[in-house]
């Protein structure tokens, strides 16, 4: 009577690591924390002027190292013209890759563009962009100076 009850229980076990397995070999897009590959869809090719249509995008999704593609889900935010993102840590495996090449690819409002990353250096324009931040998402922003330390904004330019 165990036997057959355990043998249901192990097929049931391998069937759904099974599944979650092909999930995750054949994803594109990044799910929850889990990173995606390349991006599907058309891309846009004009070139962006006009950063405002970003204003209303509560997040951001990255594809970066363009031979390998990985992409992940990020805040991100409008500031003076420019539109950027957020990474909790300069060790982040996706900063990393950017670092090493910054050309990128980013969905925002459904619609994949091209563009180049580069990491905010500028301590006052830093400060700036956590106060958009914190007005943006309204709560949970407030860091500590050590906090903050970690964090890393991303630029991201058109190409």
């Amino acid at each position: 009577m165990i036997k057959p009850v355990l043998k249901g229980i192990a097929v049931l076990l391998i069937m759904t690591i099974g599944t979650l397995l092909g999930f995750y070999l054949n994803r594109s897009d990044p799910w929850g924390r889990i990173p995606g590959k390349r991006l599907p869809g058309e891309e846009v090719t004009e070139s962006i002027e006009d950063w405002s249509f970003t204003q209303q995008a509560r997040g951001v999704t990255l594809e970066v190292r363009p031979s390998a593609p990985y992409s992940i889900n990020a805040s991100c935010l409008f500031h003076d013209g420019a539109f950027y993102s957020l990474a909790t840590s300069i060790e982040n495996r996706w900063v990393q890759f950017l670092l090493q090449d910054p050309d990128i690819r980013f969905r925002v409002g459904g619609k994949l563009y091209k563009g180049r990353a580069t990491v905010v250096e500028d301590p006052e324009l830093i400060n700036d962009l956590f106060e958009t931040l914190s007005q943006k998402y309204r709560g949970g922003v407030d860091r500590t100076p050590e906090q903050k330390a970690r964090y890393r904004f991303i630029r991201i330019d058109s190409r």
